[in-house]
């Protein structure tokens, strides 16, 4: 695990503080590269280390995008600046101006592709990041060597030197700010001080005054030690302090590059050293720290899968098979352990399976085959469950037999509680048909019962009629007879009601009878009743419609939606009534213009005894079962009643009944 870089804790300040911590670097690259030029005064072009460079670049990585070519150019000022205090000629410092600008601007952009933030985490961060430092030093020392060649100065040696001087100091400054920092020190903090110690030690042993021959090679091993032991970040500043303590040495006189003599002079050899070394520690210390991280992350990925192993809800038993077909347990979870309670035991820290056990029999007769067993009493504890033997091959391991155990406890259990919903509701259902059996007996009965006495009432009330003169009498007998009618219908439809609902439903005496006629005969005998509410209605009965229906119960039908549409038609209001042939159906559409029907009712009307919340809020008369019965009644005929919204609100209710190619019966 890493934690972000310097750079990222740099860039997530507030911009005043951000803005702080730049002009504190380029302030410590001034006064670092006046202290190496003025070390190093005269016309000499170039000093033999310059760190300046590495803090113009941390500087520049540091700032806001919009501010980076303002820190470009006041870090160039600067170390021209410090050029200038040293004593270098004119043009020597304007190359300086130049070139550190170039150098600068080089390591923006290549350390920053697409707008990408800088580090190095990965192998492939150092590898882009050492290009990008070889190029922005070339750059600068292109500048720094052309300027010296005009001066009568020797361009490659310039070149060298002045490249080798820059290219270790952005190689050693720079990566302080891009490495990502542990979160997980490698080992105890006094580790790192011993080596860093022992480091030192061996650098003083190399470059120091008693060194009698060239040892510089002494301390690569350990610091290559440790860039495979310490963090990134220790290890760059263990390298960073063996070249600042043996350019020391170097300049003090001692040490192998002293007093060179041959193609590279002392500075130069120096650097190259200095170069040499941080690539080396660095390139090793970014593959320890991938290696580091991915060995880490597989050993997150493997704990996370140990756990989701042993928390699993189902069982898993993981065996090798040896030698002799003997049989060694290597994983098991507590799932597994439960289902086998009694033939897989965990002792002397290891599972093992009993010998003479189904398991062990079963592990030892499986083949090259997935083979599944079921068992309801698997166990010690009789544990219903399923469970697959899958054998596989693993080079490293040999055959391994993979055992996947399900409870089957949880199902049981689900499939006993439907087998007993399912009892309870088929004994719901029974007694409901038996109770509805015995609702139907009896309001058959009990209207069976009524028949007689409604029918002596209407005779009575017939003869009243023709035989009462006085008109208020009259008008009492008049009132007897329609209730008493309303009465017998009332009771017919619940005798017809109770009927209908035993299968099969059926009509009895079917003809062949003119529907149209029928919908004329029941609005002439709905006439008085429409009188009596003032209602218009607008007929449209085209010709004859013959189908073949029982003509009493026809008529029931059509005197039925009639009366709905009269009844909640509201007075001096209208009905449109109209029966005509559509393809092979006679259609009957009866339209009012009352409160409708909602569609959540709608759905529900032909239910017997059922009456809308607005029906009975009104106060509109009715038992619920006209629509019943006259919607069974059109099925037997092989035809359906259908309620929809009308055009201008209301209700509109459609009969539909195959047309009959056979003629008319004689009546």
């Amino acid at each position: 695990m890493t934690r972000p870089n310097l750079l990222f804790h740099i860039t997530a300040l507030p911009p005043w503080r951000r803005s702080t911590v730049v002009a504190a670097i380029l302030l410590l690259g001034f006064v670092l590269a006046s202290a190496f030029a003025l070390g190093q005064a005269g016309e000499q072009p170039t000093s033999w280390w310059w760190p300046a460079a590495g803090a113009g670049a941390a500087a520049a990585l540091s700032a806001a995008p919009r501010y980076v070519p303002l820190v470009i150019l006041v870090a160039s000022l600067l170390t021209a600046t410090a050029s200038a205090l040293a004593g270098r000629p004119p043009l020597v410092v304007t190359a300086s101006l130049v070139g550190t600008a170039a150098e600068i601007a080089v390591m923006v952009a290549g350390l920053t592709p697409k707008g990408a933030a800088p580090r190095l985490s990965t192998t492939r961060d150092v590898g882009r990041f050492i290009l990008t430092a070889v190029a922005a030093a070339a750059a600068l020392a292109l500048v720094v060597a052309g300027a010296a060649a005009a001066a009568g100065g020797d361009f490659a040696a310039r070149f060298v030197g002045t490249g080798a001087s820059h290219l270790s100091a952005l190689l050693l400054i720079v990566p302080l700010v891009l490495i990502d920092r542990s979160s997980q020190r490698p080992g105890p903090w006094w580790h790192a001080v011993t080596l860093t110690a022992a480091i030192a030690l061996l650098v003083a042993v190399a470059f120091g005054p008693f060194a009698s021959a060239p040892l510089s090679f002494l301390p690569v091993p350990l610091l290559a030690w440790a860039a495979f032991s310490q963090t990134m970040f220790v290890a760059i500043g263990q390298v960073l302090l063996a070249v600042s303590l043996a350019s020391g040495l170097t300049l003090a006189g001692f040490g192998p590059f002293a007093n060179a003599e041959g193609l590279l002079p002392t500075s130069t050899l120096l650097q190259v050293y200095a170069v040499a070394i941080a690539i080396t520690c660095l390139v090793i210390a970014t593959q320890r720290a991938e290696r580091r991280e991915l060995e880490d992350r597989q050993d997150a990925v493997l704990r996370l899968l140990r756990d989701a192993f042993a928390r699993s809800r189902t069982g898993f038993l993981v065996t090798q098979v040896r030698e002799s077909r003997r049989l060694r347990v290597l994983e098991a979870n507590d799932v597994a352990a439960e289902l086998f309670n009694g033939q897989l035991v965990h002792a002397d820290g290891a599972w093992r399976v009993l010998d003479d056990t189904p398991l062990r029999r079963i592990l030892g007769d499986a083949g090259d085959q997935e083979r599944s067993h079921e068992s309801d009493e698997l166990g010690q504890d009789a544990v219903p469950a399923r469970f697959w033997v899958d054998p596989i091959m693993r080079p490293e391991l040999g055959r391994i037999l993979l055992v996947t155990i399900e409870d089957l406890r949880p199902v049981r259990a689900v499939e006993q509680a439907m087998a007993s919903q399912l009892d309870r509701e088929r004994h719901v259902s029974e007694a409901l048909r038996e109770l509805n059996h015995k609702q139907d007996a009896f309001v058959a009965s009990v209207s069976h019962e009524l028949r007689t006495p409604i029918t002596a009432i209407v005779g009575y009330a017939e003869e009243l009629e023709d035989s009462v003169t006085d008109p208020d009498q009259k008008a009492y007998v008049e009132v007897i007879s329609r209730n008493a009618d309303r009465l017998a219908t009332l009771v017919s439809n619940s005798l017809r009601a109770a009927t209908i609902t035993q299968p099969p439903v059926g009509v009895h005496g079917t003809r062949v009878v003119d529907l149209a006629r029928i919908v004329t005969d029941s609005l002439e005998d709905l006439r008085y009743r429409i009188d009596e509410r003032l209602l218009r209605v607008d007929s449209d009965v085209q010709g004859s419609l013959p189908v073949r229906a029982n003509e009493a119960e026809l008529g029931q039908i059509v005197t039925n939606l009639l009366t709905n549409a009269i009844k909640f038609s509201p007075e001096q209001g209208s009905i449109r009534v109209t029966a005509g042939p559509i393809g092979h159906a006679a259609l009957v559409e009866i339209e009012d213009h009352g409160p409708g029907i909602s569609e959540q009712d709608r759905a529900r009307v032909f239910e017997r005894f059922y009456r809308s919340p607005q029906a009975v809020s009104d106060g509109v008369p009715g038992s619920g079962i006209g629509l019943s019965v006259a919607q069974a009644l059109a099925g037997a005929m092989g035809g359906a009643i259908v309620l929809s919204e009308g055009e201008r609100g209301g209700t509109l209710a459609t009969l539909r009944l195959p047309l009959s190619e056979e003629p008319l019966s004689e009546r």
